[in-house]
């Protein structure tokens, strides 16, 4: 029981989405077109992720979660943290702290931990790091 009031009390109000964005993917606030969009950990000014899309009500609402457990993954390492990924395709997370920021100013940004193979922890650093 205590695992389902996590989820309930970490949900947010239903928002507007990109008709592209998938479930488990990263997601900013574009505030001039007023709704959510892949975040891009290369780009300075999409890599705030600010929650991981939770679920989908239709084509162009979405629930974000920003702390709290996420399932749906395979494959995830429970000895690595989880970072935006800034090399690859934007939305997803990385196991490796970004290092192309170093040089290209991409964000640094912590997304969480694995509780298992399926399930990442998020604990989204909303004070990310551009180098």
């Amino acid at each position: 029981m205590a695992k389902d009031l996590r989820i309930v009390l970490s949900e947010f109000t239903p928002l507007p989405c990109d008709a592209s964005i998938q479930v488990r993917q990263l997601v900013y606030w574009d505030k001039v077109e007023s709704k959510l969009k892949i975040a891009d950990h290369s780009d300075p000014i999409k890599g705030f992720a600010i929650g991981m899309v939770y679920t989908k009500l239709d084509s162009v609402t979405c629930t974000i979660l920003k702390r709290g457990p996420i399932s749906g993954f395979s494959g995830l390492d429970t000895t690595k943290n989880f970072w935006g990924n800034d090399t690859g395709t934007p939305g997803s997370v990385q196991t490796t702290v970004p290092s192309k920021g170093i040089k290209n100013g991409h964000v640094i940004q912590f997304i969480g931990y694995a509780i298992d193979s399926e399930t990442l922890y998020l604990n989204i650093d909303l004070d990310p790091i551009i180098i």
